[in-house]
């Protein structure tokens, strides 16, 4: 799950392209981890959704999602 102003900037910035470097200490693991994900799932023929959701109030539509479905992806709250 994730949140944004801006998703074409999003996207772009960390998921549809990833330096290497990213992908160590001090750069944006998540990144990295969440298209690793992504090629796994597709390589053995699941299937990966992504939803895109306008709001004013994405902090409690992002919670609302995350309790319902409680993504496996997601790290928040599994500490």
């Amino acid at each position: 799950m994730g949140e944004c102003l801006d998703l074409s900037s999003r996207f772009n910035m960390g998921y549809g392209q990833i330096s290497p470097r990213n992908c160590f200490v001090g750069g944006q693991s998540t990144n990295c981890k969440i298209n690793r994900h992504v090629l796994e799932s597709i390589e053995s023929g699941k299937r990966v959704e992504l939803w895109f959701f306008p709001t004013q109030n994405r902090e409690a539509v992002e919670s609302e999602l995350i309790s319902e479905f409680n993504p496996l992806w997601n790290d928040q709250g599994r500490f």
